[in-house]
Order: structure tokens, then sequence, then C-alpha cells
């Protein structure tokens, strides 16, 4: 139990809300809507910073909030009273981002698909890389490999700022100026 109370505290919930969490949801398997209601009210905010800690995407969140009072109800008549409520509220919840995540990642997979199968819709390798070599000619070695681990190789700042032995924040100004540069470019 101790470990969904500290959930809760961590996304604003607090140990009031937790406790009449079962309630409400005996409530509402009882045939009682406006437990639901109550139980709406009590954990929307809760719920959509749960999914948006996972999903780290407020539209996404916002999908997966709808989604799991969705299951929520349909599965309240599996709902065990003697159980916590909190933890069947988050256990739903943890799975639909996870339904979320594999399709988003489904969807890119089939994004990098459509692009190989239509090579013909892809710029000619000679002029892109004429393009990139004129915004990048201006730049430092370093700064090149700056952008390149961090835009393309995704590599987090912790990363880099032992690589490049200097601090997260000169790395983000840097990242943010060369940016700017080449947008200006």
């Amino acid at each position: 139990m101790c470990g969904w109370i500290e959930v809760a505290s961590i996304i604003g919930g607090n140990l009031h809300d937790v406790k009449t969490l079962d309630q409400l949801l005996a409530d509402y398997k009882n045939g009682d809507v406006s437990a639901f209601d109550e139980f709406f009210s009590r954990t929307g905010n809760l719920l959509e910073r749960y999914l948006f800690l996972r999903l780290r995407n407020q539209q996404d969140a916002e999908d997966a909030t709808q989604e799991t009072y969705l299951k929520i109800h349909r599965a309240i008549h599996r709902y065990d009273p003697s159980r916590e409520g909190l933890a069947w509220i988050l256990s739903i919840a943890r799975h639909v981002a996870i339904d979320i995540f594999r399709r988003r990642q489904s969807e890119h997979k089939k994004m990098i698909e459509h692009v190989i199968a239509t090579p013909a819709k892809i710029p000619n390798v000679a002029d892109l890389r004429f393009e990139l070599m004129t915004v990048l000619k201006d730049l430092t070695t370093g700064d090149v490999n700056l952008l390149v681990e961090r835009l393309l190789f995704d590599r987090d700042f912790d990363e880099l700022a032992k690589a490049y032995e200097c601090k997260q924040a000169t790395l983000r100004q840097r990242l943010h100026r060369l940016l700017a540069t080449l947008r200006q470019s």
C-alpha cells in the first residue's frame, strides 16, 4: 500500500483522497452513479498527471485518461473492494499507457516502412549533401559533433556533459544557439 500512496503524493494526490477512493469505487460498483462523478472529479488531474509522466505528451495523456475511465467503467464489476482502489486504477492506467506507447511505435514503424518503400519521393542524396554542407560549413567540428550526437543519436545531456567535460547547462545553451543559427541559415 505504501508504494501507491507515494505515487499519489508524487503526482499530487493526498492521503485523504486515497482512503476514500476505495469507498467511491465500491459505491459505483453497487450502482451509485453519483459516486462515479465524485470519483472522476477527485482522480481526473491525478490520472492525467500520472499518464503524462509515463507518456511525456500532453495529448496522449489526455487521450489515455479518457481511455482509462472507459476501461474502469467497463471493468467496475471486477473491482474487488478488499483491495486498494488506487492500485487498481493506476494498474489500468499503466496498461493504457503501454498500449498507447505500442501504438505510437507501430505508427513510427509504418511511417519508416512507407518512406523506405517510396524512394522516388526522397530528394537526391547529392543535393541533400550539398545543402547540409552549406549549412554546416561555418560550424566547428565540435559543434557538428554535438548536433549529431544529440539530435541523431539522441544522447542525453548528462552523457554529453561527461564526454565534453562541461556542465549540462553549458551544452544546452550551446545547442540552443547552434539550432538558432541553423534556423537563420
